[in-house]
Order: C-alpha cells, then sequence, then structure tokens
C-alpha cells in the first residue's frame, strides 16, 4: 500500500517501499545482512503470527516487515514524522488511531531500546510508545487496554493482542501437557509453554531454567557442545505474561531437533522448586 516516509535523510533512495522490495529481492547486499541479523526477531514474529496477521512496529522499520512477511496495519508505516509540527493539526494521527483499532494488530513490536532512546527496564508494562504524544492519547489508551508484553527479543519489546493470548490458551488447555508440575509444561514441537493457573506474580519471582538436548550435539553453540546441551534459562518477565489469574509463558524452540529437556523453576536458595524432565519417542 501507500507508504509515508517524509525523512529524506533517513530513507535516502528508499522513499518508496516498493523500490526497496525491488532492491531486496535482487539480493541488495545490506538486505541480505539485515535478513541475517533479524534473524530471531523474524523468526519469533512468523511463529507467533499467521501470514494474514499485521503487526505494528514503533517508531519503524520497514525491513522487519518485509523479512516477516507481515503486513502493516497502516499505511504509515513510518512514524518518525508525527513527532514533526507540520503533522500536527492535520488528519494523519486520527487516520493512524483508527487504522490500528479497526485492523487490531496481533503484535506491536517497541523497537526504542535498539536505537537506544530508553531504558528497557523502565517500559513494560505500563506505558506505551504514544504517552508523550497528547494527539495520539486515544491510541495509548486502547494499547493499554488491550496489549500485553509478552517477549524481549533481540531487545525488542513485543506486545501481543489478549485476544490472540486468550486465543493461544483456549489451544493450550485442549491438548495435555508432558510435565505436570507447579507449571504445567507443553511442547508442540515448535514452542515450550508454562501454565499455572491460578497464579500469583510471586509464583514467578524466581529464575526458570530449560536445559535441551538434540538429536545431534553438533548442532549445538559451539560453547555448550563441552556440555551436550543447550541452556535456555530465562526470567518470565521477559517471556511470559500474567492475566486472569493465569501465568503463561512461551518459548521458541531452536530449529535443531530435540531429543529431550529438562526445566522447572530455581528458589532463592541454590534449590529447585520443581523440576521435569521429557525424552521424545524414538
Amino acid at each position: 500500500g501507500e507508504g509515508v516516509c517524509g525523512c529524506g535523510w533517513v530513507c535516502g533512495d528508499y522513499l518508496f517501499i516498493e523500490q526497496y522490495i525491488e532492491k531486496y529481492l535482487g539480493g541488495f547486499p545490506i538486505a541480505k545482512y539485515w535478513e541475517w541479523y533479524y534473524h530471531h526477531t523474524t523468526e519469533y514474529i512468523r511463529k507467533r503470527t499467521e501470514p494474514g496477521d499485521s503487526i505494528l512496529l514503533e517508531p519503524f522499520n520497514t525491513t522487519l516487515h518485509l523479512i516477516s512477511e507481515r503486513d502493516t496495519p497502516s499505511r504509515f508505516f513510518y512514524h518518525a514524522p508525527f513527532s514533526m509540527p507540520g503533522y500536527r493539526n492535520s488528519g494523519v494521527f486520527n487516520e493512524f488511531t483508527s487504522d490500528i483499532k479497526s485492523r487490531n494488530p496481533v503484535l506491536i513490536i517497541d523497537r526504542r531500546v535498539v536505537a537506544g532512546w530508553m531504558n528497557v527496564t523502565s517500559y513494560p508494562p505500563d506505558s506505551t510508545p504514544y504517552d508523550d504524544r497528547p494527539e495520539l492519547k486515544s491510541l495509548a489508551d486502547f494499547v493499554k487496554e488491550k496489549y500485553r508484553f509478552v517477549a524481549e527479543v533481540q531487545d525488542h519489546l513485543i506486545y501481543m493482542n489478549i485476544d490472540k493470548i486468550a486465543e493461544e490458551y483456549r489451544q493450550l488447555r485442549s491438548s495435555t501437557p508432558v510435565i505436570r508440575s507447579r507449571f504445567d509444561v507443553y511442547f508442540d514441537g515448535t514452542f515450550l509453554r508454562y501454565l499455572k493457573e491460578p497464579c500469583t506474580p510471586s509464583d514467578v519471582e524466581e529464575r526458570f531454567f530449560l536445559h535441551l538436548t538434540p538429536d545431534d550435539t553438533e548442532q549445538l553453540p559451539d560453547k555448550r557442545k563441552q556440555y551436550g546441551f543447550d541452556n535456555l534459562d530465562f526470567d518470565f518477565n521477559r517471556s511470559g505474561v500474567i492475566f486472569d489469574g493465569k501465568c503463561m509463558a512461551t518459548i521458541v524452540l531452536p530449529e535443531y531437533v530435540i531429543s529431550s529437556f529438562f526445566t522447572g523453576q530455581f528458589t532463592s536458595g541454590k534449590g529447585r522448586s520443581w523440576s521435569g524432565d521429557f525424552r521424545l519417542e524414538e
């Protein structure tokens, strides 16, 4: 669709998205670099959304839209001009807000941390990229009501629409956990999901441990080969969400084939409050 750039010194000769796509598809070297650089982020987007879904990137990143193959919910894919005086009395704010509310993007991805514009620990979950823009107060209120922080990937703060969170929960409850413990753990080959209900913030204060053993240990990162397993320990506040008295964390699994995993949660001391293991059938 039509895009608005409005900042030539940033966009250079990528003023029109069609020109960028043409260069990308033609093997333009910098485009291939970004494909490698954003690999983990784009894989997360692809695995937690469907091809017809839209995602909103703040402040902007046409490259992520392109390589994740996910649409923008508005023709204003480039948002930096919104802070310029010439836009403040125009109708673009109302149009942008209406676009987001009507399209309900599945994910909002805040990239301001990547650009070094803010402290990552100060953002989630009680503020939005629109709080400092009076013209977008309606959008800020909408985001606070309809989105929840679910993950940090490559310094991108990712927020998911609550309807999608509820859908993922319903799908999870219709399947069978492979580990039943303080948290039930579900495995489908793409994700590991941890679910506890009822649940309070105190249940997720301590760090989770996750050790994955691949079929072929040569696929492990070099620093992990001596151990024979991968270490994907995580903090819930960077991989999970609390909603309606439930705690649910989603871990996107690596691309190698897993033969088994061992997981659980530490206590404030040196022990474990719970643990469980699962081995895939041969």
